[in-house]
């Protein structure tokens, strides 16, 4: 999960504050996942592979984040650096 607005995002000021109880993935359902703040290497990873593996939708979101749209640019590195982006994992198997 990506705060477009970084550290500034109620969410991410939330789960920084207290732990997600709950998330909901379609229909699966984590209970109390644990969850890690990417380093910046990770995130450019991971923007990177959306943007390849979804090219127009990464045309209309990449402005909205400040994102360059062709990897290598030192943007990526301010970029990810400026964003958060968060990876939950399930404590046991999806309910």
């Amino acid at each position: 999960m990506v705060s477009g607005r970084g550290p500034a995002s109620d969410w991410y000021r939330n789960l920084e504050a207290v732990p997600a109880a709950e998330i909901r993935i379609g229909a699966q359902r984590w209970l109390r996942p644990a969850h890690r703040v990417l380093e910046v290497e990770e995130t450019i990873r991971l923007l990177t592979g959306y943007r390849n593996a979804h090219p127009h939708l990464w045309a209309r979101l990449s402005p909205l984040i400040g994102a360059p749209r062709e990897p290598g640019q030192q943007t990526w590195r301010d970029v990810a650096g400026r964003l958060r982006a968060i990876a939950f994992t399930p404590p046991s198997p999806p309910a």
